[in-house]
This record gives C-alpha cells, structure tokens and sequence, in this order.
C-alpha cells in the first residue's frame, strides 16, 4: 500500500508540475502575442496615418493643379516660396505679355511619395487652353498640352504647403498628331 501511495504521490507532482509548465507556456504566449498585438495595432494606426496624408495630398494636388491654370497657385506656397516667386514675377521672368486661359484640365496621374519629413508629388495631365486672351489665331484651334508636375508638399503651422513645383511639358497634342499622321 505504501508503494502504491508513493506511485501516487509521484504521478501527482509530475501531473502538478506538467499543468504548472503548461500554464507557464499559454502565459507566455499570451504575453507574447499581446505584445505582437501591440506592435501590430502601432503599425496599422501609422499606415492609416499615412494613407489619410496621401489622400489629403491627392485631392490638394488637384485642387492646386485646377488653380494653378488659373493662376491662383500663390494661395498654396509656403511663405518662403511665395515670397520667392513674387520676386522672380517681380523680375519680369514669367511674363511674357500673352495670357493663354485654361479651357479643360484632365488629371491623369497622381502619384504621392514621402520624403523625410516633406512629401513629394508627381502629377500627369492633359490642359486644353483657350488661346492668347481667349482667341486662337485660326478657329476651332485647340492648344492642348501634357504636363507633369512635380510638387514638393511641407508643413507650415500644421497644414501642408507647396515649397516647390516643377513643371515640363510632356508633349504637346500638335506633336502627337504630327507623329500620329506621319
């Protein structure tokens, strides 16, 4: 009988201490995985952080692209930006004395990428415009041009501005029918 309580006993503590390393085990996966889950949770609040700046930025890029054709641009520069270019319109390096209007703008591509801290967009359009003060020299002509801009955002008092903007001409639509027709 005393073997049999000692056999007992025996199969008593090591069930005790398999439930104790199993209970250790689940404990520490727990505390693992909540951790996971943590890190997780930061990461996901950080991309739906920046999917919000790059749809800030996407609807800002279009509207600045809308105003820039009609010359409304200075609204979205930065201070130091829009001081620099009230110089060089000062310096008569933009004006030539012909005004062409925008007719249409046709946004193709909108393309938005972080850099460091400022954000840097690359846009792809098409803009018809109406001519020299609204009168081409034949008519029914039609100057149409594809652009692509590229347009450096940064943050002035917490919201975002333009600090730069390149912009060249793709091609211009006489150009495409000429190589289209030849």
């Amino acid at each position: 009988m005393e073997g049999r309580q000692k056999l007992f006993s025996i199969l008593l503590l090591i069930g005790i201490v398999a439930v104790l390393l199993l209970a250790f085990n689940l404990w520490s996966s727990n505390k693992e995985l909540k951790n996971k889950n943590e890190k997780l949770s930061h990461t996901i609040e950080g991309m739906k952080l920046a999917m919000s700046e790059e749809d800030e930025l996407f609807t800002k890029t279009e509207t600045f692209l809308h105003d820039s054709m009609q010359g409304k641009a200075m609204n979205h520069f930065t201070k130091r930006y829009q001081q620099e270019s009230q110089e060089m319109i000062d310096a008569g390096e933009f004006n030539d004395g012909s005004i062409s209007e925008m007719k249409e703008i046709e946004v193709f591509n909108i393309s938005v990428r972080k850099q460091d801290e400022d954000m840097r967009v690359y846009a792809i359009y098409k803009v018809t415009l109406t001519g020299i003060e609204g009168e081409f020299v034949k008519p029914g002509d039609q100057s149409v041009l594809f652009l692509m801009s590229t347009i450096e955002w940064v943050k002035e008092n917490g919201e975002y501005k333009v600090d730069n903007h390149t912009l060249e001409p793709l091609s211009s639509a006489e150009e495409v029918v000429k190589k289209i027709t030849s």
